[in-house]
């Protein structure tokens, strides 16, 4: 079995007696978990977490997303619920931005990963009252 490392993105061949490769990819979220899935078929999920509060956060089911900032996983075509963190730090979940968390209104979006999507995760500044 072959290993390379490229650009954050983990390729493993893993080479038959039949000289054919198959080819795995994994993506490498934030704490660096990785998970080899095959790369037939592979849709890329690109979330960004913008706004104040270093704890502002969202998370994935099925796993792959776990980040504040920004974050890609690659995954199979399915149901996807992105869950963004509450009020953190002073600051407060807003809203999704993207076209396949159109009609979100709340914590969580789901949507159909049919095709490499990006949503942003947008958080506001708590005001207080004087």
């Amino acid at each position: 079995m072959a290993i390379g490392l490229a650009l954050g993105l983990l390729v493993l061949a893993n080479c038959g007696g039949g000289g054919e490769a198959e080819n795995l990819s994994t993506a490498t979220t934030r704490d660096n978990s990785v998970s080899p899935t095959t790369a037939q078929g592979l849709l890329t999920l690109r979330v960004t977490v913008i706004g104040t509060g270093q704890e502002a956060a969202v998370t994935s089911e099925p796993p792959g997303i776990s980040c504040p900032g920004s974050c890609t996983a690659s995954l199979l075509p399915a149901q996807v619920a992105l869950t963004a963190r509450g009020e953190v730090d002073g600051s407060f979940f807003d809203h999704w931005e993207a076209r396949a968390c159109a009609f979100a209104n709340d914590l969580t979006c789901d949507f159909l990963l049919d095709t490499d999507t990006d949503i942003t995760a947008v958080y506001t500044p708590a005001t207080t009252s004087t």
